[in-house]
Order: C-alpha cells, then structure tokens, then sequence
C-alpha cells in the first residue's frame, strides 16, 4: 500500500510541473527565440516577434513565415536601400519595425503600402535626408518614428505639409546635426506629444504654438538661452506641456534675459529638469504661474542663490553640487512657508555648514518635508538642531564629504 501511495502522489506532482509549464508556454513567458522564416533560418521568432538583425548582409527579402508577425528587427544588415515594393509582403500584418544601423539611404516607393497597421518605427543611424524620408513619413498609421543618429540637418519647415503622416504622436530626432528647431516645422502634426532633440547640435529654438505637445525633451546641446514659451499676447506656445527635460545645455537664466518674459507660461507643467546648465541664480519667481509644477531639478551648475516664492504645488526640488552657502530661504512671514507641500530636498554637496556657532540655526519652515539630503564638510560636526522645527522628517540622508567637486560643467567655462 505505501508503494502504491507513493506512485500515485508522484503522478499527481509530475502532471502538475507538466501543467505548470504548458501554462506558462502558453501565457507567452517561457517562450525562447528559435530559427524561423524558411530557406536558411536566418531570423529567430518569439510569439508575434521576428529578429532578423545582424546577418551580415544575407538578409535581401523578408521571408514568409508559418506564424502571424506584428514586430520585426532586420536592424544591422549592411542593408543600404529597399528596393521592391514587394519587400515587406510576407509581414502585411506589422505594428513596429526596427530598420536601425543599415545605413539605409533610399526606400522603393510604395515599399510601406503593405504595411497598414505600422505604429511604431525606429530607424537610427541611417543616411536618410528629409528628400528621401518621404516614403516613411507617408506611413498613415505610423504613431512612433525614431530618427537618432541620422545625420538629419534643419527640418524644412514645409515637410510635414507634403506628407500625410498626421498622426504622429511621438518624434525623435537625438544626435543629429540639425543646429536650429523651428517649431513651426512640427506644427502640422497635430497629435504631436513628444519630441526629443537631445545631443544635437541645437542652439536655437523658434517657438510656435504646439497645443498638444506634453513631452519636450532639448539635453545636451548649444543651447544658452531658454525656450521661449509666451506669444506676444501671453498665451502659452506649449499649453498642454507636462514633462520638460533641458539638462545639459548652457542656459544661464530662466527665462532667457533677451526676451521681455518675466514668467514662464508652462500652465500644466508638472516635470522641470534643468541640471548642468549654467545657472548662477535660482529665481523661483519666474516658476509662480506654474500651479501645477511638481519637481524642479537644477543640479551641478553654479547657482549661489535661490530667490523664494510661494510654490504651493511644489513637491520635490534637487539642487546639489552648487554653490549655496546658506540653507534656502523657506519662511514667508513667521512659520508660513514658501514651499508648504515640499516633502523632498537635496542640497548636498554646496557650500552650507551646519552647525549653529557662532549664528543660531535658521527656521526652516517646510511642514510636509519627509526626506531631506546633505553632505557636509568632513570637518564639521553636524547640529541637528538644525532641523528641530521638520516635524514630518523622516528620513534624514547625512553624509560627510572629503573632496569638493567643481559643479560647473565644462561647457560653462568655454
């Protein structure tokens, strides 16, 4: 009987590992690549997922397959124009394509007809110019397009006019050449959220009115002044902007002090990071119109002093390796603050010592503050009187520092 017992409790454990991975096969998450696609296995297919990149040159068609593919990869294959229409016939049913690393420089006409449901399209590091991207920007479908590293120049500002492509919700355009942004170039896009010009060769934005725009990124380029973001009468070029990225640049004033704008009108935004720019002040006045602003960053610059303002919406603010000497200025007028919903503040790594001798430790008026960041000068002792009145701190990062880094970055010097 227990020999019986025992093969029966060994079936039941054997049949449910057997179960247990039929059911994860069929939820798709022990899935591996295999060869696929006929002659030559040259791709390797997961689901609806076919790789066929990096093949050295061998891949001239795409190759039918015995299963239903929604995304391909045919990145990397020395493959520097498409040539037939007929080239995507056996993927009719794609939603993202990956053409990046060819070198591609022309595509047949009518090579994308096929491709009716194209959502998603990266094609880095190609030689297309705006001439012969005609054939991709007439992709109706297409939502995403991905054009890093295409050695792309200004954008005419009539190229969205001629193509149909009306649709396109996300454009980036990172490490190009393009040394100017004209606005008004992407303004037909009416369905435009995200745009990235990041480690380009920027130095100028031309703002126009872009309502739908809720992502901006301009990183790491010549920029030294700030976007304008107000027309003539006040209103916002970018009303429905949430999330701005300007790290990296050469800005040295928000907003740029050669335009008559004492404020930025950013109404939704939410997301500002200015971080290794070359900010010597931090006015928080100009940010007093951004009701909805929720985390401000501006670290490694040179910024010596923050000019206060009631931000009531403010939730986080970074802005270590600096210069300040003091603690920011948080207190209106006796215990209001400035900052009432703040609950996040680093300022580590500048120049504030805390202890209190010979001066008593300033108020620090910050009632929703739970996690505050500081590195001291090793040599100091720190008084945590200087936090007696952050009733809400809960998490206090406290760390000593030996060497002082230069917070400003190269480019600032230059």
């Amino acid at each position: 009987m227990m020999t019986s017992h025992c093969g029966v409790t060994l079936a039941i454990i054997c049949w449910m590992i057997v179960f247990f991975k039929q059911t994860q096969t069929s939820n798709g998450s022990e899935l591996s690549f295999s060869p696929c696609g006929g002659v030559g296995k040259i791709c390797r297919c997961r689901g609806t997922t076919a790789d066929c990149s990096r093949n050295g040159g061998k891949l001239t068609f795409i190759p039918a397959f015995s299963r239903r593919i929604t995304a391909l990869n045919i990145s990397f294959n020395r493959l520097s124009s498409i040539r037939s229409e007929n080239f995507f016939k056996n993927v009719t049913e794609l939603t993202e394509l990956d053409i990046s690393g060819n070198y591609m420089s022309t595509v047949k006409t009518g090579a994308f007809k096929v491709c009716t449901r194209l959502n998603i399209l990266y094609s880095r590091k190609n030689k297309m110019n705006y001439s012969t991207l005609g054939e991709i920007l007439d992709i109706p479908t297409l939502r995403v397009l991905d054009l890093t590293h295409c050695s792309l120049r200004n954008m005419p500002n009539d190229l969205f006019h001629r193509n149909v492509t009306s649709r396109l919700t996300t454009l980036i355009l990172d490490k190009n050449m393009n040394t100017r942004m004209n606005m008004s170039a992407v303004k037909p896009l009416r369905y435009l959220k995200h745009l990235s010009l990041s480690q380009s060769l920027v130095s100028g934005v031309v703002p126009d009115h872009l309502p739908f725009l809720e992502k901006l990124e301009i990183t790491f380029t010549f920029l030294s002044s700030f976007p304008l973001t107000c027309d003539d009468r006040g209103e916002a070029f970018y009303p429905t902007l949430v999330y701005m990225d300007m790290n990296g640049n050469r800005v040295t004033s928000v907003p740029s002090p050669f335009f008559v704008e004492p404020y930025l009108c950013l109404p939704n935004l939410t997301v500002l990071k200015l971080n290794h720019n070359c900010l010597i002040t931090l006015d928080m006045t100009v940010f007093k119109h951004l009701n909805n602003l929720r985390e401000l960053s501006s670290t490694r610059s040179s910024i010596e002093n923050i000019y206060p303002e009631y931000l009531r919406s403010l939730r986080r603010l970074d802005v270590h390796n600096n210069l300040l000497q003091h603690f920011p200025e948080t207190c209106v007028v006796g215990s209001r603050s400035f900052y009432p919903r703040l609950s996040y503040l680093d300022i580590g790594l500048n120049e504030i010592r805390f202890f209190s001798y010979p001066n008593p430790a300033p108020t620090i008026c910050l009632p929703w503050l739970t996690e505050l960041v500081i590195k001291y000068p090793e040599q100091d002792e720190l008084d945590m009187s200087f936090f007696k009145h952050l009733t809400n701190l809960t998490k206090l990062n406290a760390k000593k520092w030996k060497y002082r880094h230069d917070p400003c970055p190269t480019s600032c010097r230059l």
